[in-house]
């Protein structure tokens, strides 16, 4: 799963909405702050309105705001919206007519593929457009991988005996 250009340049256009409230800038001088090619901040413009993300109007007063709360839509929400559902492999779809696998009974990996699918989805929709336009910072990111997530979040009976607590949170990574 890529995040794609385009949705990192949406996330950054939709940033400068929510950081400056009000202001309605053009898709000019967005493109322009962030160093987004000009013809493809209109695509992506385009794009933002067609999902109901963004209104633009035209003409002196015009510019872009935000047509949604940044506040209820996650990352998950926004990835979805612009690049369809949030996959890491083709085991949900590359069955007949769209189905999931017909290997995944019997496939040794699916189990490992569907945790870590499902724990990117956790963690994008764990973060409000909002918060990832503000910048979320190391604490938060411990915060969500130790109680809201759970990721990785190993029992103690889970590790040997012999391991020390330290020992133990070498092994665990954050997403």
């Amino acid at each position: 799963m890529d995040i794609s250009r385009e949705t990192d340049y949406a996330l950054r256009m939709v940033a400068a909405l929510i950081n400056h409230p009000g202001n309605n800038p053009s898709v000019r001088s967005v493109a322009e702050e962030f160093g987004i090619p000009y013809s493809f901040a209109r695509s992506i413009q385009h794009s933002l309105v067609e999902a109901g993300v963004i209104v633009s109007t035209r003409g002196a007063h015009g510019g872009m705001y935000l047509a949604i709360d940044p506040d209820q839509v996650t990352l998950l929400d926004f990835v979805q919206m612009l690049q369809g559902p949030v996959l890491l492999s083709a085991c949900e779809t590359c069955g007949e007519n769209g189905e999931d696998c017909p290997r995944k009974p019997y496939c040794t990996y699916d189990p490992i593929w569907t945790f870590a699918q499902d724990n990117l989805r956790k963690c994008l929709s764990s973060f409000t457009l909002r918060e990832a336009a503000n910048g979320i910072g190391p604490a938060r990111l411990r915060e969500l991988s130790n109680k809201e997530l759970g990721v990785l979040d190993f029992k103690k009976e889970d590790t040997p005996e012999d391991d020390s607590d330290d020992e133990v949170a070498d092994r665990i990574q954050v997403l």
